[in-house]
């Protein structure tokens, strides 16, 4: 009728100690999350992260231009630059040069 005798019932595996309120299957579930999120965000960090490596000595060279500019003024100190890029047809020219210097 409406009541399952013990037999029938499905037996839960249970976590001892403090996080006995919950299954086994759902410290499992929120262990998996607990380390696929880190996972899943390096993941995200390569579509965003690249660009920004590969811009990195641009803006290092625009930084170190403005921090040789402060010296000049505040200081009286003339410090040179360094070379300038060459500048190559394509992408992969314009990388290498970019890494070189």
């Amino acid at each position: 009728m409406g009541s399952a005798s013990p037999m029938t019932m499905p037996a839960v595996d249970r976590v001892p100690g403090r996080l006995a309120a919950f299954t086994t299957r759902a410290v499992r579930e929120l262990l998996f999350c607990l380390v696929e999120v880190p996972l899943g965000l390096c993941v995200l960090a390569i579509p965003v992260g690249l660009p920004l490596l590969l811009l990195a000595p641009r803006v290092a060279r625009g930084l170190g231009a403005v921090h040789r500019r402060l010296a000049a003024r505040l200081l009286g100190e003339h410090i040179t630059g360094p070379a300038p890029i060459r500048r190559g047809g394509g992408a992969g020219r314009w990388l290498t040069a970019t890494l070189r210097r």
